[in-house]
């Protein structure tokens, strides 16, 4: 008995759902791709039949068609972000994309930001530090190649570009126990792959230079150099030199220590992370641990143009770069005796 003409066509979801599998997965099996099991092809066939699934050829003829747009999802409130974003553009341009930005902002998750790229039908996707669990990411990669850039997803074959956290922490404490400090602390980056990653390598980095180690809990805004100043001030235990998770993190720090009476270096050093932009102002001039910009987007472009030119090409694991310090103007000499901040300061 045919189908009823009056019932609305079943689609691609529906044909997932009544087998069990995900729809990229039962996408794969209409297509005819490797990957699935015998046991789910025969489930997802079985279950197209039934609902009278029929493939929009349409669609397909126009899947293979490459839009040669690369997409980049991003944070606007990272300014290291903002400075990748400049190298991306650059990558592409070279290798003959356009790249289409899609932002995270307040009130836009950023699945609303990947749900954009995928609209516009780019060829491939550049995640910046995404928060999105593996298997989230594992299912979007086999819908379109995905290149991450910053963050470490144990246990995949995902592609990666990061800067080593391990080496970046080595080269950040290193520098200070060649200037006589004995006890660092980090003001972490809160919850999430990248903060714990940074946070293991600055317990790691410390233990092999004998140093004393703390950690004081943060997050990714640059709130938490706030807070975490006004912790200090208000328990009167200020370590002689501070990690901050990031650059933005270390500025507030300093703004607050600094109307506080607390000077920098001389009383407390100083060293952020990305050496973004913000570090380099010359009023800022912060030694910060540097991720090379241009490499790390020239890496991931050069990966995401491989995958979408040779669509059987696998995912290729993780390329890890070599980081640098810079050393600028908020390091110096370990002080001798305690910090006695200005009487009536404090952090507003």
């Amino acid at each position: 008995m045919g189908r009823d003409p009056r019932q609305s066509e079943a689609r691609l979801k529906d044909v997932a759902a009544s087998a069990g599998v995900s729809r990229s997965l039962a996408s794969l099996v209409i297509r005819n791709e490797p990957g699935p099991s015998a046991e789910a092809r025969e489930r997802v066939l079985e279950a197209a039949h039934r609902l009278g699934y029929r493939p929009d050829t349409r669609a397909q003829s126009l899947a293979v068609l490459r839009t040669r747009l690369l997409g980049a999802a991003f944070d606007t409130r990272r300014p290291f972000q903002i400075d990748l974003i400049e190298g991306l553009y650059e990558a592409a341009t070279a290798a003959g994309y356009e790249l289409v930005l899609s932002a995270q902002v307040p009130g836009r998750s950023e699945e609303e930001a990947i749900a954009t790229l995928l609209g516009y039908r780019c060829d491939a996707a550049i995640l910046l530090s995404s928060g999105w669990p593996a298997e989230r990411l594992e299912e979007l990669d086999s819908r379109v190649p995905v290149v991450l850039i910053g963050r470490r997803v144990p246990k995949t074959n995902l592609d990666v570009v990061r800067t080593s956290e391990a080496a970046g922490m080595r080269l950040a404490l290193g520098h200070l126990a060649q200037l006589g400090h004995r006890e660092v602390l980090h003001i972490d980056g809160g919850s999430g792959q990248i903060p714990s990653d940074r946070r293991r390598a600055f317990r790691g980095a410390a233990r092999a230079l004998g140093l004393a180690a703390r950690v004081q809990r943060g997050d990714r805004t640059a709130e938490a150099g706030w807070e975490a100043a006004h912790r200090l001030l208000a328990a009167g235990d200020i370590p002689t030199a501070i990690i901050p998770y990031h650059d933005m993190a270390a500025t507030a720090l300093i703004d607050a220590f600094t109307r506080a009476g607390v000077r920098i270096p001389d009383d407390v050093s100083v060293i952020g992370y990305d050496n973004s932009q913000l570090s380099q102002m010359s009023h800022v001039n912060l030694t910060s641990v540097g991720q090379d910009v241009h490499h790390l987007a020239t890496q991931a472009v050069g990966k995401a143009v491989q995958r979408v030119e040779d669509r059987n090409l696998p995912a290729g694991g993780e390329v890890v770069l070599s980081p640098s310090l810079i050393v600028r103007g908020t390091t110096g000499p370990v002080r001798s005796g305690s910090i006695a901040p200005k009487p009536g300061r404090s952090v507003p």
